[in-house]
């Protein structure tokens, strides 16, 4: 007899050849409203991680400023938030969280109030750089003001559809002397203020300003670069503290990004430097770099850029600094930093270790009380470097009170292991719930981590498996242990793009999706200790396009692939997901087109259930903009529509889903500019309601998630979430949490979890407590005592149970 139907409460009617089991059913209703336990608590990684040869790095840093007063170091990441800290009382330092209420997660700029203290101007927005490319964060929002260290923050620039907001705050400086009047270099133009932050705000200039500074020597001059300016792309100079601009070195050529800098000491001395995508031996958009140099202010600009012109740098930094004390000292920072002592004659590079620890350096800020100091922003975080030095030093903190800005892609958790791939820092796993922090890597330099999967929770030396270098245009596959080696399975050609994997536990093997172009994709099976590609199994062959992955819990026999972007399959798309189910030594394949028709329908993940081997739910983007849920129970063959009151929000796509494994009726969405919304209940009209999970999570993409049940059944479960700069959050949930039984689980260690259950029925029963339930998945047959000593509630899921031969 069937332990448990469908959908309904597991309270079975027992029997074995004929006997009743005498059981006292103990049974409490676990709905999405009692999962309310706690608020979000950031678990890292905090403060510095990277390879052992230096790279100390946590995030993604696009501002900086020092407050001339106390000397409190602000730091604006690229989807972090606002941090502040003391540099002056020593390594580690401790920051603190400013951005936790402010309403968009990317500080492109900071103004400080030359007055007031805890008075600061924020400016939204980092040049694309805060992009996750599934429906989240792209571009500023406006500014953004607070009086109170960020306790409350208003928005301050009046915004409507003939004013947008700029895409990017480049800088905001008062002008020197003043308290009200303002500047802010942006994507849209140069803003003025003379009334403060409240403004109204007036755009003086149009073109990009992507860069802005004033002349120590006189506060009503000022240098900025500005693209596509009035008449022309180039340095502009106001002598009216900015109320007009005039061009006064034109730049050819399809100019990306330019920066200006002024000598602090010697009056005078301008530089300026800027990325040029031009023509070189019939090969366009190649990016070169000049560096030019004023020392009458600005009549004349020769180049000396010398070795670094022609050197390829990014579009989207590009930062010049000069020392204050010599003149000849110029710091130019893009993909690395290049440096010479001798006005150009002599450039070198470290290229980017040791000095800079990263590459992509978003600021060179000279320290403004201390000439020999040069302050260091890149995609690793901050750094401090004295002139001369041969090493800079880490300000990101250690993994107590550092900063926590990392930006990932996925992430997996099975009890108190986390593991994340982040974007540009790689991949990291902790052992004790982010207490503390291990990176990995396949060489001396950080790169892209693309996804992770673990493959044995081994709460000492777990093994996992994870795709890297993205950025680089290859997708390695490697495996690793945690106090092991890494091992490189697979390196295939660039265009043939490993971009997803997923672990069955069952089978015990790892699962990829790789797509070959217009050849079409390839589902592949590895053993854990693969050495090789040699050692995997080409399991089918399906259409080109599919990049995720996932598996189901259950039978081992059916994943689930998805498209992430219609502009690599064949038009016009029929699809956007695929099912596989195993038939002997088969493949049976499902497409689906699910959303609108006629929109993109870009799906972000799928996600199978942890009760029914046939269900499962996908997540995506509608061309609208709509956060979209769909639902399937039938293995893929049709979807329904679950978004509800979703549509219509303003929260971006929907980016990860994770269901609870005892009501598939709680659910928790993470949303591309919403944070986390819960499934709670229905409307009226029958459609599906979804309410804010946001208590103690400061707004942020939120990439990916995992529901992680507690081994000990102390009713703690938790979700685990992976953002895009805020690094890693979990959340408890109040329940107790069943013990469960499946007699293929053949892999120690055994929990008695849904992941690693426990492989016969009388252990199951004898680790229940009392009032607990018991969950069985697959034919089992019971062969022990006919009555039980202790009330519990035994059900199924996933393949019912039976009891009895």
């Amino acid at each position: 007899m069937k332990a448990q139907q469908r959908y309904t409460p597991s309270i079975p009617a027992l029997a074995h050849r004929g006997r009743r089991a005498l059981v006292a059913w103990a049974f409490a209703a676990l709905t999405a409203g009692t999962a309310h336990a706690g608020v979000w608590t950031a678990i890292g990684p905090r403060g510095d991680f990277g390879p052992t040869i230096g790279e100390a790095c946590n995030g993604r840093v696009a501002s900086i400023q020092i407050d001339v007063r106390n000397h409190e170091l602000y730091v604006g990441a690229s989807s972090g938030g606002l941090w502040r800290t003391d540099p002056t009382t020593g390594l580690p330092p401790l920051w603190q969280d400013l951005g936790q209420q402010l309403p968009h997660p990317s500080v492109g700029a900071i103004a400080l109030h030359p007055v007031f203290f805890n008075d600061i101007l924020v400016g939204t927005g980092d040049s694309g750089r805060e992009f996750d490319a599934l429906g989240g964060f792209n571009g500023g929002a406006g500014m953004f003001h607070t009086t109170d260290a960020g306790a409350h923050w208003a928005q301050v620039l009046a915004l409507s559809p003939q004013n947008p907001a700029p895409t990017t705050f480049y800088r905001i400086l008062y002008v020197p002397g003043s308290a009200d009047t303002i500047l802010a270099a942006t994507s849209s133009g140069l803003l003025r203020s003379v009334l403060g932050p409240n403004g109204p705000w007036n755009t003086m200039t149009n073109g990009a300003f992507t860069d802005l500074v004033f002349d120590p020597f006189n506060s009503s001059t000022a240098y900025a670069f500005v693209i596509n300016g009035p008449v022309g792309t180039g340095i502009y100079k106001s002598v009216n503290a900015g109320q007009s601009w005039s061009l006064i070195r034109a730049v050819s050529g399809t100019v990306l990004r330019g920066a200006v800098a002024v000598c602090r000491h010697t009056a005078g001395v301008v530089v300026s430097s800027w990325e040029a995508a031009v023509t070189v031996n019939n090969k366009t958009n190649v990016n070169v770099i000049d560096v030019i140099k004023s020392v009458d202010g600005g009549v004349n600009w020769p180049s000396i850029a010398g070795a670094v012109a022609g050197a390829g740098g990014q579009a989207d930094v590009m930062v010049i600094a000069v020392a204050p004390n010599d003149p000849n000292q110029v710091y130019v920072g893009s993909t690395q930093l290049w440096w010479t002592l001798n006005n150009g004659v002599n450039w070198e590079t470290t290229g980017p270790l040791p000095i800079t620890h990263h590459g992509d350096i978003t600021q060179l800020y000279f320290d403004p009380l201390d000439d020999s100091a040069l302050w260091f922003c890149s995609d690793a975080g901050v750094y401090r470097y004295h002139l001369g030095d041969t090493q800079s030093a880490s300000f990101n903190g250690n993994n107590a009170g550092g900063l926590q800005i990392s930006q990932f892609y996925k992430v997996d958790a099975i009890g108190n292991l986390r593991f994340g791939a982040m974007q540009d820092d790689g991949i990291i796993g902790s052992l004790d719930g982010g207490s503390t922090w291990k990176s990995f890597h396949t060489d001396a330099y950080l790169v892209d981590g693309g996804s992770v999967a673990i493959t044995s929770p081994d709460n000492v030396n777990p093994a996992f498996w994870f795709i890297y270098g993205i950025s680089q245009g290859s997708y390695p596959v490697a495996r690793g242990q945690f106090n092991g080696s890494i091992t490189t399975v697979i390196t295939p050609d660039p265009s043939l793009k490993v971009s997803g994997l997923a672990y069955d536990r069952l089978s015990n093997r790892i699962f990829t999706v790789k797509w070959n172009g217009p050849s079409g994709s390839e589902l592949n099976s590895y053993p854990p200790g693969a050495n090789s590609a040699s050692d995997g199994t080409l399991e089918s062959t399906g259409p080109q396009g599919v990049e995720g992955i996932s598996g189901s819990y259950f039978d081992g026999q059916t994943f689930f692939q998805w498209v992430k972007a219609f502009r690599n399959v064949v038009q016009p798309p029929s699809f956007n997901v695929l099912v596989y189910r195993r038939a002997g030594a088969v493949w049976n394949r499902t497409q689906a087109m699910i959303g609108t028709p006629g929109e993109s329908n870009t799906v972000n993940e799928v996600t199978a259930s942890r009760q029914w081997p046939g269900e499962a739910w996908a997540t995506l983007n509608g061309a609208s903009g709509d956060a979209k849920v769909f639902h399937s129970n039938d293995y893929g063959v049709t979807w329904t529509d679950i978004s509800g009151d979703l549509t219509g929000l303003a929260v971006g796509g929907v980016n990860t889903i994770a269901i609870s494994p005892f009501d598939n009726n709680e659910l928790y969405i993470g949303t591309g500019r919403g944070g986390v919304f819960r499934s709670a209940g229905f409307l009226s009209d029958g459609r599906r309601h979804w309410a804010a999970f946001q208590d103690g999570l400061p707004l942020v993409s939120v990439t990916n998630m995992k529901y992680v049940v507690d081994e000990m059944r102390t009713g703690t479960d938790k979700l685990v979430i992976g953002t895009y700069g805020r690094g890693m959050y979990e959340r408890a949930l109040d329940r107790v949490g069943p013990v469960y039984v499946d007699l293929r689980q053949i892999f120690p260690p055994w929990l008695g979890t849904l992941d690693l259950p426990y492989p016969t029925m009388p252990i199951g029963i004898s680790s229940t407590l009392p009032g607990a339930r018991l969950l069985l998945n697959g034919a089992l047959n019971y062969s022990g005592a006919a009555h039980l000593n202790a009330p519990m509630t035994i059900g199924s899921y996933g393949t019912p149970a039976h009891l009895g031969p």
